[in-house]
């Protein structure tokens, strides 16, 4: 049970946040941004700490699926609200998301992927330090049994991609261990992810995959081998099937714009 009295977030947002109706977590979600950007606006720094620190103790880690909900997309609409300055509350928002990727719920899991899709597309290279559990996050999520799930997680991956190619500082050193410890895994949509990381990163300049990739196993060496010759025609069919994205997830349910993005119903 929330306590509404002394609370960071006034009784109607709480109340909004922890509703069955996507349409009043949303309606709730964009009033926990306008409130944050007034706090910001007025160097309330304590209090945004509190909000976020509410919505991810009582919200995304809740037993209340809603609840969940609601905790996830009230933790995306804060990062929207703190777009000057998120960077000195990445460590408030981005555990609560990552620990939601195993949900046993796959709409929570979806809300999760999503919920981090818009934190890092306004942290940007920001959100690099938290890279491996990240990166550790989409193998689960590519491993996911729920389809949408895994469109969901495909468009993180590929925003988290852009956000390593347009940065100087990325550690490709610090990634080889990860490629070493995922590519054991059997699961097909793992290796692709591993491959297709493994692609983009040859294509920056200045990273030597060549290099890394004599001290990564030759199992990965086989599996990127075997990969790379079916990869001209996957870019080829996923440029003539692909659907433009603004920001969004695409699927078959009706949707609606929270800022920045479009949500799904559920």
């Amino acid at each position: 049970m929330i306590e509404e009295e002394g609370s960071s977030l006034p009784p109607a947002i709480l109340r909004g946040l922890g509703d069955r109706s996507y349409d009043k977590r949303k309606a709730a979600a964009l009033e926990v941004t306008a409130l944050i950007k007034s706090c910001q606006e007025g160097g309330e720094r304590d209090r945004i700490s509190s909000v976020i620190n509410l919505l991810a103790q009582e919200f995304a880690r809740s037993r209340n699926v809603h609840h969940r909900k609601g905790g996830l997309i009230g933790l995306a609409a804060s990062a929207i609200g703190l777009v000057p300055e998120i960077d000195r509350f990445l460590h408030l928002l981005i555990p609560p998301v990552l620990e939601c990727f195993d949900d046993p719920e796959s709409r929570v899991c979806y809300y999760a992927c999503e919920s981090l899709y818009n934190i890092s597309k306004v942290a940007r290279t920001s959100v690099l330090r938290y890279f491996n559990q990240i990166f550790d996050g989409l193998c689960k999520l590519f491993a996911h049994v729920d389809v949408d799930v895994k469109n969901g997680a495909n468009l993180l991956d590929r925003l988290i991609k852009d956000i390593v190619t347009e940065t100087e500082t990325f550690d490709i050193e610090a990634f080889i261990p990860l490629l070493q410890k995922h590519i054991k895994r059997t699961k097909p949509y793992i290796r692709q992810l591993l491959v297709g990381w493994i692609i983009v990163l040859d294509a920056v300049p200045d990273i030597n995959m060549l290099d890394c990739k004599y001290r990564t196993p030759t199992q990965l060496q086989h599996t990127t081998h075997k990969h790379t010759h079916t990869h001209a025609f996957s870019q080829q069919h996923t440029h003539t099937h692909k659907r433009t994205h603004t920001l969004s997830y695409s699927h078959t349910t009706r949707s609606t714009r929270l800022p920045g993005r479009l949500v799904q119903h559920a």
